[in-house]
């Protein structure tokens, strides 16, 4: 919904989606890297939001899941490093845990605006209606563990200060389970929640800025946060680079003289 010289219209906003910035790039990739192409390479450039992208990472988890055991890699690294955000996350999450865990602890409004929700409109449903659908669904939804599927290999989550929302979620519940070690440096996305799902906006008339504000507040399942107020701590800390290569690179030396201790 759209406060347009104060009035409420429609906007064609998509009200659904969980992060406001464009993505720098769409999709997801595998490849293995270091001198003997031994340690698996997952670049994740967003998480799914849509039915169509969803269904492809989908896909991709499990193909890529398949590589994994047959090549027997034992080292894996998930770059989400820029990654804006997006949904799903446990579409990947779920081949690396032992155990089944909740997403969520909460999904709350943000704004009080549920007392004027019988008047506000998203996409031709009201406020009141399109609230209970994601508190509903993120707070209950989970990371399944998946038997014979779960792949005991050694994870290594590269993120920087551009990691954020779905994707700083996703590094928050991989240290809070101890699934893998965090590389790099601090998230920009906080460790204990974030905000999103569904989005107003205000339209500003003299300088034709819109203004987009989210309504909900997530709350991750996690208790192990080292201040609440920051983004995911690294275990490992590599320093920044002007060229990705060079973190990339680094941690792949450090994983190559782990391995040879």
């Amino acid at each position: 919904v759209t406060l347009h010289d104060g009035a409420l219209v429609e906007s064609s906003f998509d009200a659904t989606s969980t992060s406001v910035s464009t993505p720098k790039c769409q999709g997801f990739d595998f490849s293995l890297v270091g001198d003997e192409k031994k340690i698996g390479l997952i670049k994740v450039f967003n998480f799914p939001s849509d039915e169509k992208s969803i269904a492809d990472f989908e896909k991709f988890c499990t193909k890529t899941r398949s590589k994994l055991e047959r090549k027997k890699i034992k080292d894996v690294i998930i770059d989400i490093r820029d990654n804006g955000g997006g949904d799903r996350i446990d579409l990947l999450l779920r081949n690396f845990t032992p155990t089944s865990f909740k997403l969520m602890s909460s999904t709350i409004d943000t704004f009080g605006l549920a007392k004027h929700s019988k008047d506000l409109l998203f996409h031709g449903t009201t406020y009141e209606n399109v609230l209970k659908t994601p508190a509903k669904s993120e707070s209950s939804r989970q990371v399944d563990f998946q038997g014979d599927l779960y792949l005991d290999i050694n994870i290594y989550v590269l993120v920087n200060g551009r990691t954020a929302s779905a994707a700083s979620h996703f590094a928050s519940l991989v240290k809070e389970h101890d699934l893998g070690k965090i590389a790099g440096t601090e998230t920009g996305g906080r460790a204990s929640g974030c905000n999103g799902n569904l989005y107003c906006s205000y339209f500003l008339p003299y300088s034709g800025i819109e203004l987009y504000f989210p309504l909900m507040v997530n709350t991750y399942a996690v208790d192990q946060i080292e201040n609440p107020n920051h983004g995911v701590f690294p275990d490992i800390f590599i320093e920044e680079e002007l060229s990705d290569d060079l973190e990339l690179t680094k941690l792949i030396e450090i994983i190559n003289e782990h391995n040879m201790r």
